[in-house]
């Protein structure tokens, strides 16, 4: 079901993403393709997972860091796990440049310039996503906003195939829960709806003529009574 936003939460979350800016380090890429999963756990803390294709410029310096923001500082570093391209990533630390955020070091594994590489993050534990909210003709819900990761513009070039899916906590009649129509996103409003293996609702948007520097904002809520209320 579509519900227009509530203006109390357009802008409580706000998911930003760069890369790390060396002296003397040019940076220009493209983001080929970026898929985002976000997780309402049972718990009602969220856990996100980013799939992102680059390709490097073959006039830019190497991909050697990546910056991810995070929707708020209250993330459990060690919930983290990144790959590159199959590879562990060792170097997972908070972001000097990006607060909320973390930095992931690439080290050897740097993408060349003219080459491609595939980063994935699991971000397994973040809390304080939920705001109570109530919906006309439903009662007391839990609400949720999201933007997915973000480049500056200056380092990010044509379009990107991005795919974003919400998933909410397991029971959920399908009837039950709405999203919010998306801001910014120029694909279509209306999501692809199905339940999960797992019983869980999930809402899926997906458009090929996105780009990895602009702020598209999603959303949606469910029955405040499928997480404990004390962590709404």
């Amino acid at each position: 079901m579509k519900y227009r936003w509530l203006g109390g939460f357009l802008c409580l979350i706000l998911v930003l993403t760069s890369f790390s800016t060396v002296a003397a380090q040019t940076y220009l890429f493209q983001v080929e393709a970026q898929k985002v999963n976000l997780f309402i756990n049972e718990d009602g803390s969220a856990s996100i997972e980013y799939t992102i294709d680059f390709y490097n410029e073959q006039s830019a310096d190497p991909i050697d860091f990546v910056d991810i923001g995070l929707p708020n500082s209250s993330y459990d570093l060690s919930s983290i796990t990144a790959e590159i391209d199959g590879k562990p990533i060792s170097h997972i630390k908070r972001s000097q440049y990006v607060n909320p955020g973390i930095e992931l070091g690439l080290g050897s594994d740097a993408i060349k310039p003219g080459s491609r590489g595939q980063v994935h993050v699991w971000i397994g534990n973040v809390s304080n996503m939920l705001f109570k909210t109530s919906i006309e003709g439903k009662g007391e819900y839990a609400s949720f906003n999201f933007v997915p990761n973000y480049f500056g513009s200056q380092y990010v070039k044509g379009s990107t195939l991005m795919e974003v899916t919400l998933y909410l906590p397991p029971g959920i009649e399908p009837e039950e829960p709405v999203y919010y129509t998306p801001k910014n996103w120029p694909g279509a409003e209306e999501p692809v709806s199905f339940i999960d293996d797992q019983d869980r609702v999930y809402y899926n948007w997906s458009a090929d003529n996105a780009n990895a520097h602009s702020e598209y904002l999603f959303g949606a809520a469910f029955p405040l009574s499928m997480v404990p209320e004390a962590v709404v």
